[in-house]
């Protein structure tokens, strides 16, 4: 297995195209979280900017997302539904990990927060 792939993208939708984004985001979401590969997918909504979306991405190898999961047909097929409802373009930060000396592997005093 090669590295893992932690990854915030971060985005903006046109108001008048909420409803069509959210739709087509229930189904990737349904797809995604099947996968294997997957092994956190938050997505979040800015409070302060309805339509400013954050999503929160970690899947167990970099070049399996890029090779396998982007190349599915329901990859494939959200993006292309998705693209013309966004204000320019995705950014993608790519994260490691901090080290947190004495706490569990997750990084966080109780990894149920980050999903269980």
């Amino acid at each position: 297995m090669g590295r893992p792939l932690n990854q915030l993208v971060t985005f903006s939708v046109k108001p008048e195209r909420r409803a069509d984004f959210l739709a087509a985001l229930a189904d990737v979401l349904a797809h995604a979280r099947r996968e294997p590969a997957n092994t956190y997918l938050h997505t979040t909504e800015s409070a302060e900017e309805p339509g400013r979306f954050v999503f929160f991405e970690k899947w167990r190898d970099r070049d399996e997302f890029v090779n396998v999961i982007q190349q599915r047909p329901y990859f494939r097929r959200y993006v292309a539904t998705t693209q013309s409802m966004l204000v320019g373009r995705p950014v993608t930060t790519v994260l490691h990990r901090v080290p947190e000396p004495g706490l569990p592997w997750s990084g966080h005093p109780n990894p149920c927060v980050l999903g269980c």
